[in-house]
């Protein structure tokens, strides 16, 4: 039955996976490949494996170097982008497997030049750009994108975000830029548009997504949760060979564990010390780790108008406490003649120092029992 809340609900859609010429003209629909798995993924290149029995032509189309695959759910996109590996064995039971690199992955492909404009003979300085984050990740990829060859556009600039100052020289797009992003809860899309044959680029928002995700309402069916104490909350800095030195605690763990150790570091002058203490008190702080595997039901479901996607900020209930988190992935599912799967993937986070998550970590942990008796 699929009656009352939170009921898991057989999941009958199928994915609609286009494939593209070289020269990105439509050639035909992979309908009945012998399995699917998609996994689009916040903030991180996201990917498919399409599984195609040797005797399906369509096998030919996606080993022409430059193929390109477009895949939809339930009327929105899920990923895209070229062929960048396929694999085969035999004899007997022969198949092929082809992957589909999302083309989200052309940051990785582009490093930020010091002067984009300019030729290599004259690449002296660093690309210093400040203004909104949108305008600043915009003007930063338009300017190195042409180097790629491929046909990118840039969406329109609406100056969202916080005023930030990027510093690149030398550097994969992706590392001056992702992190920008994550910090101020936004992130980027690269999708190729069939229209024009071009990848428009664009800044997004992160969603509140408005249902509790929970044990209760069969939303969450797997979760692991860890902690271990933190090995120092203290630690002194000076020159190794010095008479004057300096401490730095970590106050919010010796408030739950008392001091827990010291630790030294050869460091001096205010920036260094700084620096050396704050990582020196961060790889030995407390750590927590939480995983959620979530399913859908009736009223939760992934994609389409009003569902889940990756990048929406989820909360998340177990025992009596409650985290909000990223849907970091998810993970599509799908042979023809069965349900489609579909596993997002929240809390992915492991071994944080951050104290946040390990107090309410420690809380799940101790209201589990009461939880899970009533």
């Amino acid at each position: 039955s699929t009656s009352g809340p939170g009921k898991p609900v057989p999941v009958i859609d199928a994915p609609t996976i286009s494939i593209y010429s070289p020269t990105g003209v439509f050639i035909d629909w992979l309908r009945a490949p012998v399995a699917f798995r998609a996994t689009p993924r916040w903030l991180e290149v996201g990917d498919a494996e399409l599984t195609v029995q040797p005797g399906d032509y369509r096998a030919a189309l996606l080993r022409e170097p430059g193929a390109r695959v477009r895949i939809e759910l339930r009327g929105g996109h899920v990923l895209g982008g070229p062929v960048t590996d396929w694999t085969t064995q035999g004899p007997g039971d022969e198949k092929w497997t082809f992957t589909v690199t999302d083309d989200a992955e052309v940051l990785d492909r582009i490093l930020a030049f010091p002067k984009p404009a300019s030729p290599l003979t004259d690449q002296a300085g660093s690309d210093i750009r400040n203004g909104k984050l949108e305008s600043v990740v915009k003007s930063l990829i338009g300017a190195n994108a042409p180097r790629t060859g491929q046909a990118i556009d840039i969406a329109a600039d609406q100056g969202r975000g916080p005023t930030v100052t990027i510093t690149s020289r030398f550097v994969p797009l992706r590392d001056v830029i992702i992190p920008q992003l994550r910090a101020a809860n936004m992130g980027l899309t690269a999708i190729w548009q069939p229209d024009t044959k071009r990848v428009l680029i664009d800044v997004v928002e992160q969603r509140e997504y408005p249902i509790q995700l929970s044990v209760d309402t069969r939303t969450i069916t797997d979760y692991r949760l860890s902690s271990s104490r933190p090995r120092a909350t203290r630690v002194i800095m000076g020159a190794a060979d010095g008479s004057t030195f300096v401490q730095a605690a970590n106050a919010p763990a010796e408030a739950t564990w008392g001091m827990a150790g010291e630790i030294f570091r050869a460091a001096t002058g205010t920036d260094e010390q700084s620096a050396a203490g704050t990582e020196a008190l961060n790889d030995a702080a407390e750590k927590s780790g939480m995983s959620v595997a979530l399913s859908e039901t009736q009223y939760v479901r992934y994609g389409g108008p009003g569902g889940l996607l990756v990048g929406d900020r989820a909360t998340l209930r177990i025992g009596d406490v409650s985290v909000t988190d990223v849907v970091r992935e998810a993970v599509i599912t799908w042979e023809p003649g069965s349900p489609l799967t579909i596993k997002p993937g929240v809390g992915a986070w492991d071994s944080s120092p951050a104290y946040a998550l390990a107090d309410a970590v420690r809380r799940m942990g101790a209201t589990l029992r009461r939880w899970t008796s009533r």
